[in-house]
């Protein structure tokens, strides 16, 4: 039998009580992991986080979040690169597609003749 971990609230930022503990816990069941953080953004009971982990996982888990703001932040710093096949309609947001004007979904470059 699975040991029960129980849900932490952290931060200021929870409204409710427990609003997304459930959804928490399912993905943490269904992942069979030993923490989750669920972070909801519009959903039907507004914004918010849940945090499900052991307290020796809390310090890895602010390393983590830290190294995932900073690639949020990279990824906000970068320019747009879509570009969408003409072949298939399928956009890309990949900087080298677009450079290349590579389809992932085809498997073909733009310039390259139709297939026979």
């Amino acid at each position: 039998m699975a040991k029960r971990i129980e849900p932490l609230t952290l931060g200021p930022a929870k409204r409710g009580a427990g609003k997304y503990d459930d959804l928490a816990t399912l993905v943490r069941q269904q992942a069979a992991a030993q923490g989750v953080v669920v972070i909801v953004i519009g959903g039907p009971a507004g914004s918010g986080f849940s945090v499900q982990a052991e307290p020796a996982l809390l310090p890895h888990l602010v390393g983590l979040l830290r190294t995932m703001a900073d690639a949020v932040e990279a990824d906000l710093a970068r320019p747009e690169t879509a570009w969408t096949c003409p072949r298939c309609g399928v956009t890309s947001h990949h900087p080298v597609d677009a450079q290349q004007r590579y389809c992932a979904n085809c498997r073909r470059f733009a310039d390259e003749a139709p297939l026979p």
